[in-house]
């Protein structure tokens, strides 16, 4: 007999990576015109979210809402462009996901779940599969990717294994 709490459960800690990545499609048609290399200002803009940089040691950034239903973005300003970049798209991520409230905390089960999810959304922004799967039909290289999507080396790795393209990357 089969424990019905734990099925349950385990439903709430699978992170949504399909929806995570919808909703980062979503955001790059409405919010960038659909344009490569996302401009990440004109979300940030466009969302309404206060964003700056700080000296951060315990993390790569912060995002919290007041009562008020206004957004702070606080990344590290100390990270290379590329992991700025990604930060950005991952705490925009936790907002497009519903992660944070207007208290601080979330509304999720599980924070790794939430994680993974803000992942997905950040590598589907700022490499959308269908461009990636256009750009790539002629072979490219791994620096090719990387800067017409301005990400760094892993995440233009991640990105073509995501979308199972290894046989169209030169070696």
């Amino acid at each position: 007999m089969s424990n019905d709490y734990e099925s349950v459960s385990d439903d709430l800690l699978t992170p949504n990576l399909k929806g995570a990545r919808l909703r980062a499609k979503n955001i790059w048609n409405e919010f960038c015109g659909a344009k490569i290399p996302v401009k990440l200002n004109d979300i940030i803009q466009k969302m309404g979210i206060d964003i700056r940089g700080e000296d951060l040691n315990s993390a790569d950034a912060i995002t919290r809402m007041d009562s008020n239903g206004v957004c702070c973005m606080v990344y590290d300003q100390n990270s290379s462009v590329v992991r700025k970049r990604f930060t950005i798209a991952h705490e925009i991520g936790h907002l497009a996901m519903e992660h944070t409230s207007s208290w601080g905390g979330c509304n999720q089960f599980s924070k790794k779940s939430q994680e993974k999810e803000a992942d997905a959304f950040a590598g589907e922004l700022l490499v959308p599969s269908e461009d990636l799967k256009e750009f790539t039909k002629q072979k490219r290289t791994i620096q090719e990717i990387m800067s017409r999507y301005w990400i760094s080396n892993p995440a233009a790795f991640v990105a073509v294994q995501n979308n199972r393209l290894l046989d169209r990357i030169k070696i």
